[in-house]
């Protein structure tokens, strides 16, 4: 594991873990330990990454330019902000977007089924994602 192209990547701190049900426990839980080392010290993303400490969307070139966060809350986000053809920003909906997508997913270590929308958190137009990327698991649709 620790030879692969997935772990090395992780353990450098160049992508983020993004972790599917069908994976095995022991190989998720190993790559997960790199990614966790990785955001510690602070390598590649993780020196920028706004995820977990809260980001406001102040234009749509924040979230492309500016912005370092979860490829898979960035996709949810960049979908919400085209529904609103003004340009505009407004995150206030956003929870009720993300809802509807129905993202089923457990945390680990507790092992909680929940959505995706469950795990963020926003105030006023700061957005967080309440669990760091490692324990979040994704069920396959």
């Amino acid at each position: 594991m620790h030879r692969s192209v997935n772990y090395k990547l992780l353990a450098a701190g160049l992508v983020y873990p993004t972790f599917y049900s069908k994976m095995f426990f022991d190989l998720r839980a190993d790559l997960a330990k790199a990614a966790k080392e990785a955001r510690k010290n602070k390598k590649g993303v993780w020196v920028d990454d706004d995820t977990l400490s809260g980001f406001e969307v102040g234009s749509r070139a924040d979230l492309t330019d500016n912005l370092v966060i979860l490829p898979k809350l960035f996709r949810r986000l960049a979908e919400y902000l085209t529904l609103d053809e003004t340009g505009g920003t407004d995150l206030s909906g956003f929870p009720a977007f993300l809802a509807t997508h129905d993202d089923r997913l457990f945390t680990v270590p507790e092992g909680q089924a929940t959505s995706f929308d469950t795990l963020i958190r926003l105030d006023g137009q700061k957005l967080t994602l309440t669990k760091p990327p490692e324990e979040i698991v994704f069920i396959e649709k």
